[in-house]
């Protein structure tokens, strides 16, 4: 796990998992990596196609859906060699919390740089700035802001 990001601020949460994955295999190349998350979530993209030769590292994001905030999640990894040997390992991952009301430009807390985002989205339907949910950016979502910063 190389990091984790919020794309979401209500539940169930959307995350951006930066991750990589290293060949430590001195002679084989890694082919693939298949990635199960826990029930009722999702992975975008949950299987990767690469050719990752020996010794060798690489980064990639994946996106994890319907999860929640503040939990400990585990991610079952099925990692598939050239010679046809699979290597099965699980990743357990700390998720933050993402529900800082008034977060608009979801960096984990309510100051300056959020009001001047929601005042860019004033009039719109933009889902990170409108707090309150009832599908416009209007002065109720800047309440609740200001009652945050």
């Amino acid at each position: 796990e190389l990091g984790v990001d919020c794309l979401s601020n209500s539940p169930p949460y959307d995350f951006e998992l930066h991750l990589g994955v290293s060949n430590m295999d001195a002679v084989e190349t890694i082919t693939s990596v298949s990635m199960t998350p826990p029930s009722g979530m999702s992975l975008t993209p949950d299987h990767v196609t690469l050719a990752l030769p020996p010794l060798h590292s690489w980064p990639f994001d994946t996106v994890l859906s319907g999860a929640s905030g503040d939990t400990t999640i585990c991610i079952d990894f099925e990692i598939t060699f050239s010679n046809g040997a699979v290597c099965i390992d699980t990743l357990c991952i700390e998720l933050p919390g993402c529900g800082v009301p008034g977060d608009v430009d979801m960096d984990g807390d309510c100051d300056i740089d959020d009001l001047l985002a929601l005042l860019a989205a004033w009039g719109t339907n933009d889902p990170n700035a409108d707090l309150n949910g009832d599908g416009i950016v209007n002065i109720d979502d800047l309440l609740i802001l200001l009652s945050n910063i």
